[in-house]
């Protein structure tokens, strides 16, 4: 299952020490939990998707503000998050 997996590669994160990495996944793992409380289910992969594929979309809407902003660090941030999420797509 792909929470199962985020939780893994969560763990690795941690393991190694990969702060960026870490918190992008605890980000989406937020975002899932969120959501599973709010609709009062558990989410399988499908579910899992929609929230990733709404991620993605909220990390484009802000890189565009972020640009007209001109704060590159966290386009930059959000570029690295967008990577992060599209490695779990269509799975």
């Amino acid at each position: 299952m792909l929470k199962d997996r985020i939780m893994a590669d969560m763990k690795n994160a941690m393991r190694s020490k990969d702060k960026e990495r870490l918190d992008a996944i605890r980000l989406l793992r937020a975002d899932i939990q969120r959501r599973e409380i709010d609709e009062r289910v558990e989410l399988d992969n499908e579910g899992v998707q929609k929230v990733i594929k709404k991620m993605i979309k909220q990390c484009n809407k802000a890189i565009i503000q972020f640009n007209k902003g001109n704060r590159p660090d966290l386009v930059a941030k959000d570029k690295y998050l967008i990577g992060v999420l599209e490695g779990y797509q269509h799975e």
